[in-house]
């Protein structure tokens, strides 16, 4: 598998174990035949950098990819384009699918917070978590409720999807 940028995040599908994406410097999200080494779809409609990918794991063709360019894009592995955009204010540092429900994406932004979308309704998010003083680099579900995101500012933070102010505040990692 040879990529004409540098990477900078990978997925492996849990339900098509031969199934790997990629995310590049250059915006390009690509489709990857692990056992062959094959490139079975190349999608480039980010401008930007694109920083992650992330697979659904309630629903084995939805994917989801997040960018420089402010944009979180949804696609489907049977499809050649994107099937959803969201429209952040920052760009995209990080994106990651709730573990629990096929419809719940939260991604991390330079804005300094964590953005929970109900994907059924992608014109506004179900929350905003705010908190952090930097860039939100990473964010994963904990459990279907719960997140915990990691941030530039050295702290890790977590959050419970039902409500706007953190949990706990974790301080100590050095970025």
């Amino acid at each position: 598998m040879t990529c004409n940028s540098k990477i900078s995040c990978i997925s492996w599908s849990s339900y098509h174990k031969n199934l790997l994406a990629s995310s590049d410097y250059e915006g390009t999200v690509i489709l990857w035949d692990g056992f062959t080494g094959q490139r079975s779809k190349v999608y480039q409609e980010h401008e930007k950098r694109c920083w992650s990918v992330d697979f659904n794991l309630m629903d084995p063709k939805l994917l989801a990819s997040g960018s420089d360019d402010a944009k979180v894009k949804l696609w489907s592995t049977n499809l050649d384009n994107s099937v959803a955009s969201i429209e952040a204010k920052a760009n995209v540092c990080c994106v990651k699918f709730s573990p629990s429900s096929r419809y719940h994406l939260a991604f991390g932004c330079a804005d300094h917070c964590v953005h929970y979308y109900d994907l059924r309704n992608t014109k506004q998010p179900i929350m905003v978590f705010k908190g952090h003083r930097k860039a939100v680099s990473y964010a994963k579900f904990v459990s279907g409720e719960e997140i915990v995101s990691a941030s530039t500012d050295s702290q890790l933070k977590l959050w419970n999807v039902g409500k706007p102010h953190c949990l706990r505040s974790f301080k100590g990692h050095i970025n």
